[in-house]
């Protein structure tokens, strides 16, 4: 009955990882964004040491698990962990950087270095971790419970006080204050949780696929949040100049209505989904529907494949196509 919950619990994390994942890079396709370039890739890291460093000690001990090997097992565990723990460090530094793409500044070179000087400690560190305990695995496998909480909270919760601190300099729009606010307050609220959770996985083994299920969930509800007000937050991606009638060659190469015509044309100003919405006196998810119509004629599946088509086909006619050039951001 263990198994089969423990067997559930993963499915579900990794459905849950995979979709973070995607909801982060339909947003990082859809706005011109510094922020969900870097938010993007810390779920990708955050999400990779849920999976490495969490549930790699509940597979490694159900796999591994005797009674004349206890000690080898939870040596294994550990070393898990540690592993897993420049993923940890990645997804920490990715916070840095949201809060400098929020705040409009940008990391020197010298910070970035410190940091990375910090990575390749952490990684000297384990492999000194692993010589000195080659000859025992008794030694790994007394490493407190704690100190491994201890280490991974901390190095979450200094970076996210740096997010904290560099993001409270935003200069956004009030709106979009108020929604980094709240972001950043559920962001908070997801740590903690991680915080709570995290030390009663490692102190008792039979918690740990709970643990790992609440730590790959926190990241979904400060996403989702996001995605509900990136139109206050983020600039959505818009074509190099507006197109003009001269764009009838691609309305009929790939069966545009004048409906669908209008809402590209919308969609190159730079405009959001509710902005077009309130210029063309239709409803929301009219918009949503006519958009998804054009992705499915392109053969597109993003804002951001549009505007690089409507790019391509504006350089066409002046006859200097740039293959291959995406919108910046």
């Amino acid at each position: 009955m263990i198994s089969v919950l423990f067997i559930i619990a993963f499915v579900f994390c990794v459905a849950v990882a995979a979709a973070s994942i995607l909801v982060s890079r339909e947003l990082g396709t859809a706005y011109e964004s510094p922020f969900l370039k870097s938010y993007f890739y810390y779920l990708v890291a955050f999400q990779a040491f849920a999976m490495y460093g969490l549930w790699g000690k509940v597979v490694s001990r159900a796999l591994l698990s005797a009674p004349e090997t206890s000690g080898a097992v939870e040596a294994v565990a550990s070393l898990v962990t540690l592993f897993g723990m420049p993923f940890l460090f990645v997804s920490s530094l990715m916070l840095l950087n949201m809060g400098y793409a929020v705040s409009g500044a940008t990391a020197t070179s010298r910070q970035m270095m410190s940091h990375v000087a910090g990575l390749l400690a952490l990684i000297l560190g384990t492999w000194l971790v692993l010589r000195i305990a080659a000859p025992t695995a008794r030694m790994l496998a007394s490493i407190p419970w704690y100190a491994e909480a201890a280490v991974t909270i901390g190095l979450e919760g200094f970076y996210l006080a740096g997010f904290l601190v560099i993001g409270s300099r935003a200069k956004n729009r009030r709106d979009g204050r108020e929604a980094l606010k709240t972001f950043s307050a559920l962001f908070v609220g997801a740590f903690l949780l991680r915080a709570l959770t995290l030390p009663l996985g490692l102190r008792y083994p039979l918690l740990m696929p709970l643990t790992a299920l609440v730590y790959v969930g926190s990241s979904f509800v400060p996403l989702f949040y996001l995605r509900l007000k990136a139109d206050d937050l983020f600039e959505p991606l818009k074509a190099e100049s507006t197109p003009d009638s001269k764009l009838a060659r691609l309305v009929e190469r790939y069966g545009i209505t004048k409906r669908e015509k209008e809402i590209i044309e919308q969609v190159c100003l730079g405009k959001t989904n509710k902005q077009i919405a309130d210029t063309l006196f239709i409803a929301l998810q009219t918009v949503k529907d006519h958009t998804h119509r054009i992705y499915s004629k392109m053969g597109i599946s993003s804002r951001m494949q549009l505007v690089q088509k409507l790019n391509d086909e504006q350089a066409d006619r002046h006859g200097h196509r740039r293959p291959g050039r995406l919108p910046s951001g």
